[in-house]
């Protein structure tokens, strides 16, 4: 019988298999398993928006009151969350199978395909 590393919604892990939703890798046709982060989104969009609201309150109540504005917009800016996907690298390249604001999540998946990784090897 398998081992069962990880079970979460649609995530199941076990020592034999990765099942993301419907779709389903063999752990032995994974070569390895990584995290890639990505910049919360639209952070072009709103540097942007903050340069011009900025720009409007300096006019309107005074340098002072502008560069407060800009500075504190920008430091919300880059607070914005970022998002984390797990990727797989198989024979047929790099598999993104799942995307999520949740880091915890996306770890623990990770730990369950390279515990899978050395329960296979353990047992060979």
């Amino acid at each position: 019988m398998e081992k069962v590393n990880f079970t979460s919604g649609g995530i199941h892990v076990t020592d034999a298999t990765a099942i993301f939703g419907n779709v389903t890798y063999q752990i032995s046709s994974i070569g390895s398993v990584s995290i890639k982060q990505e910049a919360g989104g639209y952070g072009a969009a709103l540097m942007l928006v903050t340069i011009i609201f900025s720009i409007y309150v300096w006019m309107k109540a005074g340098l002072l009151w502008g560069v407060l504005i800009f500075f504190g917009l920008g430091f919300a800016t880059t607070m914005l969350p970022s998002k984390s996907t797990l990727v797989l690298r198989t024979s047929s390249g790099d598999v993104h199978v799942l995307s999520s604001h949740d880091k915890a999540l996306v770890s623990q998946v990770k730990g369950a395909i390279e515990q899978a990784f050395k329960n296979r090897e353990s047992s060979r």
